[in-house]
């Protein structure tokens, strides 16, 4: 895995997983006293003006959504050239505690109403962004 001692601002603190997208990091913000991840993506990830594109509308529909089980992004950017996103560091807790039984049908039925309404929010919100950026 990568290492780093810092990237920006921000202290890394450790490796938290590498895969196709890029690596992430877990690091602390100093100015505003919290842990933070950084998903450093791949140059070849975004290589093309479509792929940034289509990452920026991602990141917008994700920094909408506000739920325990999934870390809310604070920013996207640029760290020494390479595009990031910055937002919540949990690893420890993870989402185990948020499922409360290993009744598989129970949690189903509990989760596919939100994780429906996720999906059909986040893909309007794709199309508002088409629409708007086409005019």
């Amino acid at each position: 895995m990568s290492t780093r001692a810092s990237i920006g601002r921000y202290a890394v603190t450790g490796t938290l997983g590498e895969g196709g997208m890029g690596v992430v990091y877990a690091a602390y913000d100093d100015r505003l006293g919290r842990p933070v991840a950084i998903k450093m993506i791949k140059a070849a990830a975004v290589a093309e003006p479509a792929a940034r594109d289509r990452l920026r509308r991602e990141a917008r529909s994700a920094a909408s959504v506000n739920h325990p089980a999934i870390c809310q992004l604070y920013e996207i950017g640029e760290e020494d050239s390479e595009h990031c996103h910055r937002s919540t560091c949990a690893p420890e807790r993870g989402v185990q505690p948020l499922l409360p039984s290993r009744d598989t049908a129970n949690d189903s039925s509990r989760i596919a109403p939100g994780l429906t309404r996720l999906v059909i929010g986040s893909r309007r919100m794709s199309d508002r962004s088409n629409r708007s950026s086409t005019k």
